[in-house]
């Protein structure tokens, strides 16, 4: 499944896309769109994760984390559960190898977006020092975020400001440029400049920023994974 490259999708296609792809020249609904890209950056990473020579699991947490939460304040909101696809076997698989997200989303604030965790998690595949081999990678996945699509928006625009847009993958863009682009601001700093078209649905319990230390994990068991998106392929 795991290919430097490839990960568990081939020829640029993924499989997640397949359950919410429709006729060619037709776009998505913003709902599918935000649901589908969702889960192709969940698999993407974990499938990153497993390749990286580091423990990268932080990485996953704070994406999971980050998805999580744009889920539910998004407008009609998505669960955990939706956002994989309705999958329960990878829902309940997550929940054991990642729990910190399941229990940090409705109450506390994400530290970034989705795509400053991709960056991250890219650049310690590749080593910081490879440019080019990291700018490569983020164009293949987001060429997969934008089939059927707007090319300007990959998540819905009911949510966050953040998410919603690729980083500049210009042949001029500069590591250096495209971490600011990601990292230069917050989460937080885009859910204070968001204005009309987010309709956060209602929280339980006030929101606040993370601030819960991320207890590392071991290397999850990544037989057990693939297992499990091996048998959605057949």
């Amino acid at each position: 499944m795991a290919q430097a490259d490839g990960g568990y999708w081939e020829d640029g296609r993924r499989k997640g896309a397949d359950h919410f792809q429709k006729e060619k020249l037709e776009y998505l609904s913003e709902e599918a769109v935000f649901r589908r890209n969702a889960f192709i950056l969940i698999t993407t990473m974990i499938d990153l994760s497993n390749q990286t020579p580091q423990d990268t699991s932080v990485l996953v947490d704070e994406v999971l984390h980050s998805l999580f939460f744009l889920g539910v304040i998004n407008s009609p909101p998505f669960s955990p559960r939706s956002l994989l696809d309705d999958d329960d076997e990878i829902l309940d698989y997550l929940k054991i190898e990642y729990p910190l997200p399941f229990q940090l989303y409705l109450t506390q604030l994400p530290r970034r977006s989705p795509f400053s965790c991709l960056l991250d998690m890219v650049a310690s595949l590749y080593g910081q020092e490879n440019e080019d081999q990291i700018k490569d990678k983020l164009k293949i996945i987001l060429h997969q975020m934008k089939e059927g699509t707007n090319f300007q928006i990959l998540f819905s625009s009911t949510s966050v400001g953040l998410a919603e847009r690729p980083p500049p993958l210009s042949a001029s863009t500069s590591l250096n440029e495209l971490y600011y682009s990601l990292h230069g601001h917050s989460l937080r700093d885009g859910m204070a400049s968001a204005t009309l078209g987010v309709v956060p649905s209602p929280l339980k319990v006030p929101l606040r920023p993370c601030s819960v230390p991320r207890a590392g994990h071991s290397r999850m068991d990544s037989r057990r994974y693939r297992t499990l998106l091996n048998t959605r392929r057949s």
